[in-house]
C-alpha cells in the first residue's frame, strides 16, 4: 500500500525497538520537513496521531530517536534566519484505547506530552544537532548522546523526578571534538561502550565512552553518511558513504575499520546524500537502501558470496527515490518513504 501522506518531504522514519518498550511495539514514527511528527499503527497501517510543527516550535526534526521507554528525542533543525530556542525536545508517548469505533471496538491511539529542554550545549551559531543516539538507561534515569554541525559530541544525563514519567537534564558533558567537519553519523555499541561517529571530514572515529579515550580513527575519501550496527553480530558495522559506487561497506570492529569485509552498492552519476539511509533486516543478513538515481528499494544479502555483483532483489513502490526502507522488527513487513512525499507498506 502506497499513500501520499506528507505535506513536504519526509525526513526520518523510526521503527519500534527494545528501547521504546512494549507499549510501542507496533508504533512507527516519522517526521517531515513541514515540522510535523507522525505516529503510525503498523498493524492497521495508518496514522494514529501527529504532533504539529506549531507544538514543537522548530522548523523540523533533524533527527528522532527512542532514548528510553516511551520517550522519543527530537532534534531541532537549523534553518537560516530562524533562531534556535531549544536544541532538544523529549516526547513522552503513551498508547491508550480511544472511544469505541463503529465496529464496537476501541481503537488504539497515542497520547503525547512535550518537554523542550533548556540546555543548549551545542554552538547554535554553527548550526544544530544532526544525530541522536541512546546510551544507558535504568530505574534512576537515562542518558543519550548528540552530535552536531559544530563538530562536537555531548553526553546528556537525565534523572527521574518524583513525578511519574518526568525526566530532567542533570548535566551535559563534552565527549570529544576530534572531527574537523559536520558530524553526520553516530552509533553506540552498548556491548563495548564504544561510540562510532562519522562526518563530512570522511573520518570514522571510535571512542571509548567508559575510559574517555579514542580507540581508533580512520579517514577515507568520501563523506560518511550513516553507521549502523548489525542486529545479530555486534562486531559488524554497516557504513554508507557519499560515493558514486560501492556506497555501502561492511566492517568488523576488530579490524579498526581499516579494510572492509564487504563493499557493495549501485553505480550512479550522483553521490549518495545523507538523507538516504540504509536499514538492517532484524535477522542480520539483509540490507535495504534507496539510491540517488531511480526509485527502487535495493536489497542485498550479505551472506551471498557474490553480493558485490549486484542486488539480490529490487522493489519499486514509489515514484521518486527512496529515503529509507525499514524492515519490521518481528513481521514480514517493510515501511518506506520517498521524496515524492509518499509512504508505502510492502
Amino acid at each position: 500500500m502506497r499513500t501520499k501522506i506528507f505535506a513536504r518531504k519526509p525526513r526520518n522514519l523510526v521503527m519500534p525497538n527494545a528501547i521504546a518498550g512494549p507499549d510501542m511495539e507496533e508504533i512507527m514514527v516519522t517526521s517531515a520537513m513541514d515540522g510535523s511528527v507522525h505516529f503510525w499503527d503498523l498493524e492497521k497501517q495508518n496514522i494514529v496521531t501527529n504532533i504539529p510543527q506549531s507544538q514543537l516550535h522548530q522548523p523540523w526534526s533533524e533527527d528522532i530517536c527512542w532514548v528510553n521507554q516511551n520517550v522519543l528525542a527530537t532534534a531541532c533543525a537549523h534553518q537560516t534566519g530562524t533562531p534556535i530556542h531549544h536544541q532538544l525536545t523529549l516526547v513522552h508517548a503513551e498508547k491508550f484505547k480511544a472511544s469505541k469505533s463503529t465496529l464496537g471496538r476501541g481503537a488504539s491511539s497515542v497520547r503525547w506530552t512535550l518537554k523542550q529542554l533548556i540546555p543548549t550545549p551545542h554552538d547554535s551559531s554553527k548550526g544544530s544537532i544532526t544525530c541522536i543516539s541512546a546510551l544507558w538507561r535504568n530505574n534512576h534515569g537515562f542518558s543519550l548522546a548528540t552530535a552536531g554541525m559544530d563538530k562536537q559530541i555531548f553526553h546528556w544525563q537525565f534523572d527521574a523526578s518524583n513525578v511519574e514519567q518526568e525526566y530532567y537534564p542533570k548535566r551535559q558533558v563534552l565527549v570529544h571534538n576530534r572531527h574537523t567537519a559536520m558530524i553526520q553519523a553516530m552509533c553506540y555499541a552498548s556491548e563495548s561502550t564504544a561510540m562510532y561517529t562519522g562526518g563530512s571530514d570522511c573520518k570514522v572515529i571510535c571512542w571509548d565512552m567508559t575510559r574517555s579515550t579514542i580507540l581508533f580513527e580512520n579517514k577515507g575519501q568520501d563523506r560518511i553518511n550513516t553507521i549502523d550496527q548489525n542486529p545479530l553480530d555486534p562486531r559488524l558495522f554497516l557504513v554508507s558513504r557519499a560515493s558514486l559506487n560501492n556506497q555501502l561497506s561492511l566492517y568488523d570492529s576488530r579490524g579498526g575499520f581499516n579494510t572492509p569485509v564487504l563493499q557493495f552498492g549501485v553505480d550512479g552519476t550522483e553521490r549518495l546524500t545523507k538523507q538516504i539511509k540504509p536499514s538492517w533486516h532484524p535477522g542480520g543478513g539483509l540490507v535495504s537502501c534507496g539510491m540517488q538515481s531511480g526509485s527502487k528499494i535495493n536489497i542485498w544479502d550479505i551472506r551471498w558470496v557474490d553480493v558485490t555483483r549486484g542486488t539480490g532483489q529490487s522493489l519499486n513502490p514509489h515514484g521518486k527515490h527512496v529515503l529509507k526502507a525499514a524492515f519490521h522488527p518481528t513481521r514480514s513487513l517493510m515501511s518506506s518513504m520517498s521524496t515524492d512525499c509518499s509512504l508505502a507498506f510492502t
